[in-house]
């Protein structure tokens, strides 16, 4: 089956078409934008508004490298609850976003500001 869709449909509901995706193809989605969403089955996650400054050139590439590191050290979960990628995937997207406003400081970034603020993000998470 294929569906075509506007992205202006998409954007306007972004929680309705992660969820079909994941449905339709059996899969976790992460839908980035504005307001990142994850779906995984009848589940969705909504995160809070993003910070602009992650339109960027290869802030994707990080947000891709941070859920990489946390699938790897959550696998072992993951493979007992396939449901936990939609955690993990949550997290990571909630983690590049306050690296974002870290590095941001006010201003624009870019993908190895992100990446250095990181740290930082984690930290700030946990306290």
């Amino acid at each position: 089956h294929s569906i075509i869709v506007s992205s202006e449909s998409i954007e306007a509901d972004p929680a309705t078409w992660a969820s079909k995706a994941a449905h339709l193809l059996d899969v976790t989605v992460l839908l980035k934008g504005s307001r990142t969403v994850v779906a995984h089955m009848d589940r969705v996650i909504s995160l809070p508004q993003a910070t602009p400054f992650l339109a960027t050139a290869g802030s994707g590439d990080v947000l891709a490298g941070i859920i990489g590191a946390l699938v790897a050290t959550n696998y072992i979960e993951i493979l007992n609850d396939p449901q936990r990628l939609a955690d993990v995937a949550a997290t990571g997207a909630f983690i590049h976003n306050e690296a974002a406003k870290i590095a941001s400081n006010g201003g624009p970034i870019s993908a190895s500001s992100l990446i250095d603020a990181i740290p930082a993000a984690v930290v700030k998470i946990l306290k």
